[in-house]
């Protein structure tokens, strides 16, 4: 569920991201990633980090992760609380 920043480095106490906290949540829920790339309506979509882009392409198509109002997506802005516990309902598919 967790990997380290490289493969020599752990953060344990690190801040996380919204997209850290998106991918670990799909590990988590076991959601299938999908390979196929697909276009994402953000204008900051260029800074999602390579490594996570199917990720976050996967979590923004099922509805786990969504953007703000202003277009943006801020990916490697660090997650709130209330940002986890709403992707976390989104992927459980929990009713409001």
């Amino acid at each position: 569920m967790v990997e380290g920043v490289d493969a020599q480095t752990f953060v344990p106490d690190g801040y996380i991201t919204r997209t850290e906290f998106a991918v670990m949540l799909l590990r988590t829920q076991q959601i299938e990633i999908s390979n196929e790339s697909s276009a994402m309506p953000f204008s900051d979509k260029e800074s999602v980090p390579e490594w996570a882009r199917l990720a976050i392409q996967t979590a923004v198509a099922k509805g786990v992760l969504d953007g703000y109002e202003d277009g943006t997506l801020r990916p490697q802005q660090t997650v709130s609380r209330a940002e986890m516990a709403a992707m976390v309902s989104k992927a459980m598919k929990w009713e409001k």
